[in-house]
């Protein structure tokens, strides 16, 4: 659950699920299961959905859980995250959508 908080964070206090679905399979070789981390949180409050958005209940957890992301960790992941964006975008045709 903390990496999918931590996932999400890196986007800031909300991100709408089309671009989540688009950042999904981020690392091809990880088993993180980012919908049921989502789920698990939902259930407990710590983040809300609204239509098509997921944002944080409150500033502070986006804040803690990008925080706990140790710094030699978090350009890796900003960057597979975003290939991951640009990549599945762009094969669905959607790239503009998503960098503007």
């Amino acid at each position: 659950v903390l990496l999918g908080l931590q996932i999400l964070s890196c986007f800031g206090s909300q991100i709408d699920k089309r671009l989540l679905g688009f950042a999904a399979n981020y690392d091809r070789n990880s088993s993180m299961d980012i919908t049921t981390a989502i789920n698990f949180a939902l259930s407990t409050g710590l983040i809300e959905q609204a239509a098509q958005q997921i944002c944080f209940s409150h500033d502070m957890i986006q804040k803690a859980a990008i925080d706990s992301i140790p710094a030699d960790d978090l350009v890796p992941l900003l960057s597979k995250l975003a290939a991951a964006l640009i990549e599945n975008a762009s094969a669905v045709g959607e790239i503009d959508s998503v960098l503007f």
